[in-house]
């Protein structure tokens, strides 16, 4: 599963809980609980996957076999024209001004 489509079955679940509510189906304060539940499982996946995929890269940028370079390389070329792409469309990256994700991801974690 993609990424993305995580996200959206995420806020399509915030959703019909928030529907669930407003149709007096579940209580505000369980509504709260469960919103602020699944909102920390969210952000703890995505710090997750944020340092294993930071991790992946730094071992496999330390190996020095040539295969691996080239895949990397392969791979980072195809990550840039994505966002290229994205930012064509309009799409604006959620980083912090002269960041990596995961420096902002690190950064985030040691402040809490």
């Amino acid at each position: 599963m993609r990424f993305t489509q995580l996200l959206e079955a995420f806020d399509r679940l915030i959703m019909l809980i928030d529907t669930a509510w407003l149709s007096q189906k579940l209580d505000s304060d369980e509504a709260v609980k469960f919103r602020e539940r699944k909102t920390d499982d969210m952000s703890k996946m995505v710090k997750a996957l944020i340092k294993h995929g930071a991790a992946a890269r730094a071992m496999a940028h330390a190996n020095n076999d040539v295969e691996a370079q080239k895949d990397i390389e392969k791979v980072e070329a195809q990550a840039a024209a994505d966002k290229q792409e994205r930012e064509a469309a309009g799409f604006v990256e959620p980083t912090e001004a002269g960041k990596e994700v995961a420096e902002v991801a690190e950064a985030a974690e040691s402040a809490a």
